[in-house]
């Protein structure tokens, strides 16, 4: 595998990715989800501190099961909201539980403007302690504009999904009046993949679902940019990853959907996962020393 070279200032959100990514030779992240838990009684304080301290712990588990495998962790944003009073002390707690170094990327998807996003995203960074969040491009450039002021933190903007109904809007082919003399029209997921990278400088690209040629074809118009991919079927993700790398058999990062959680060995399930990919970036790394 070739090294990626070095980020120019390493107090980016995606100069400090890369450096784990490095040192932990990974691009896994392990999501996190409460899933299995009733959401508290708002009138049984003793329970819900009960329940706080059992998600902790089970919590602490896995990220201690793991840490060493892994690039970052993505916090599932609807199942930790679900928990309501409890949910900002378990995601600072996770936070001082997680190894500095390693980012947390909160899963919202939030497509908010204007002094709604700036809150939004202070909540997220300051108040959670939080390093990355997925945003929904669909209302503009000003869903990106608050976090343009958060450079040591990221976003990534999620451009195509493989799930209905979503998924049939962003493959409608428009045509771009710019590009009607150098191109056939594009999906719409294309064009979003273009916008992201004129909104923002540093924005990644989020894509949901294992279709191999979607993420090629925005890793032909991102060829620079970090990738977060989420919801690959096993079946496919060896396709998904050799579509997604970049030149230097890197920017991804490569969400594992849960099963390594699920796993009755969570350390061996992670870094098992993580020879899977680093096997496919070696072969990235033969292919590109041959051309």
């Amino acid at each position: 595998m070739n090294p990626r070279p070095s980020t120019s200032d390493q107090t980016l959100f995606f100069g400090r990715l890369a450096d784990v990514c490095l040192a932990h030779a990974s691009l896994l992240a392990v999501r996190l989800a409460p899933r299995r838990v009733a959401p508290p009684n708002l009138d049984d304080l003793p329970g819900q501190t009960r329940l706080l301290n059992t998600l902790v712990s089970e919590q602490a588990a896995l990220i201690h099961a793991t840490a060493p495998f892994v690039c970052a962790y993505i916090l599932d944003a609807p199942w930790f909201e679900r928990l309501g009073p409890i949910a900002a002390a378990l995601i600072q707690t996770i936070r001082r539980t997680v190894p500095a170094e390693l980012p947390l990327i909160w899963d919202g998807q939030r497509g908010e403007t204007g002094p709604a996003a700036a809150a939004y995203a202070q909540y997220c960074f300051d108040a959670l302690g939080l390093d990355a969040v997925t945003l929904n491009p669909y209302a503009g450039p000003e869903v990106v504009t608050p976090y343009l002021v958060y450079p040591a933190h990221g976003h990534f903007v999620l451009c195509a999904t493989e799930h209905a109904p979503g998924a049939g809007l962003q493959h409608l082919e428009i045509s771009d009046w710019r590009m009607l003399d150098r191109e056939p029209n594009q999906p719409l997921y294309v064009h979003v993949s273009r916008a992201v990278q004129h909104w923002s400088p540093w924005a990644g690209v989020m894509i949901a679902g294992g279709d191999a040629h979607i993420i090629g074809s925005v890793r032909a118009v991102a060829p620079e940019r970090w990738l977060l991919l989420t919801q690959l079927d096993p079946q496919a993700r060896s396709a998904c990853l050799r579509s997604g790398l970049d030149v230097h058999g890197f920017g991804l990062v490569v969400d594992d959907g849960g099963s390594v959680a699920a796993a009755s060995n969570r350390q061996s399930a992670a870094d098992a996962l993580r020879s899977e990919i680093n096997e496919v970036r070696r072969w990235a790394g033969a292919r590109n020393a041959s051309v």
